[in-house]
């Protein structure tokens, strides 16, 4: 996931992608609700969905964990 920097931009591009994989899986029926904390502190924010989840198993393609391909390949996904 390319979040375009360390600053409050990529802050912001982070919890927009969060939220739009969240949305994705209400869309697509694997979730029926997302909720968006945004704390006291209003610096952290927490996104919760009850949606699949990131997955653990294996890629095959990649021979890695797909966590590790998920965090660390451009235009991965996580839809395996």
């Amino acid at each position: 996931m390319y979040i375009g920097g360390t600053g409050k931009a990529g802050y912001h591009h982070l919890l927009w992608e969060i939220l739009d994989n969240s949305i994705d899986e209400v869309i697509n029926g694997h979730a029926n609700w997302v909720e968006v904390t945004l704390h006291a502190d209003s610096k952290t924010v927490t996104i919760e969905d009850n949606g699949r989840g990131i997955p653990v198993g294996m890629v095959k393609k990649h021979k890695k964990p797909a966590l590790e391909v998920i965090l660390t390949t451009l235009h991965a996904g996580g839809k395996f």
